[in-house]
């Protein structure tokens, strides 16, 4: 009895660890887990987001958050989050025609076009009031942080996980995965709602990550 115990026992141990090591194996071949590897324990708190001088309230002193974002806001937002001066220019200014040097946000639009972080449309027009779709507003966001060289199988596999991802345009897919992977998508239940328009709360929840994540690799915490 003690005998046979024994074998079932050490037959059981053998089934676990093949079980583990195939799991293992299609972890790393997929180069995807459920868990970002960059992903901060918790976000920062809209508090902070404000006091940072991300975004601002607005005139009446309320955040609004269900009011969408336009072109010029979203350039506004990346100048304040992302340190652009350091960052080489790659393109010209001049191909933009709609904005002039006495508009609120000229600084701003210069520095993202100027770095190829945003684009004109044809004819050297930016629209700098045209409102935002949350595929464009989270794509953007992302190449201003750095999109990752996912593989285009990992890409599919990240993706996959979201009900509306067949919806997600082709150019966008790449960066909506960096920013899924490190936890800048509001998605509730499963959903992207790429062709939606991105709101104030859809950005301040991306900066939260955001400064969450800064937070917690700055060198002041020695990670």
């Amino acid at each position: 009895m003690f005998k046979f115990f024994k074998l079932k026992s050490s037959w059981l141990f053998t089934q676990l660890l093949i079980l583990f090591l195939v799991a293992l194996i299609a972890s790393q071949s997929s180069g995807f887990t459920n868990n970002p590897p960059f992903t901060p324990e918790a976000p920062a708190t809209l508090e902070e987001v404000l006091k940072a001088n991300l975004m601002t309230p607005l005139a009446d002193g309320e955040f609004h958050p269900k009011n969408t974002m336009s072109r010029a806001e979203l350039a506004t937002v990346l100048t304040r989050t992302f340190d652009l001066d350091a960052r080489p220019e790659t393109n010209s200014m001049k191909i933009i025609t709609d904005v002039k040097p006495d508009y609120w946000a000229y600084d701003a639009i210069e520095k993202v076009v100027s770095r190829g972080i945003m684009s004109g449309y044809r004819k050297g027009l930016f629209y700098p009031e045209q409102k935002i779709t949350r595929a464009e507003g989270f794509a953007i966001f992302a190449q201003a942080f750095g999109v990752y060289s996912f593989k285009e199988s990992t890409i599919d596999d990240m993706l996959n996980h979201y009900t509306d991802q067949k919806e997600i345009p082709a150019w966008a897919r790449k960066a909506l995965a960096t920013a899924a992977s490190e936890g800048f998508i509001n998605a509730e239940k499963n959903k992207i709602r790429p062709r939606e328009p991105m709101t104030r709360g859809d950005m301040a929840y991306a900066l939260s990550w955001w400064l969450g994540r800064k937070k917690r690799y700055s060198p002041s915490t020695g990670l």
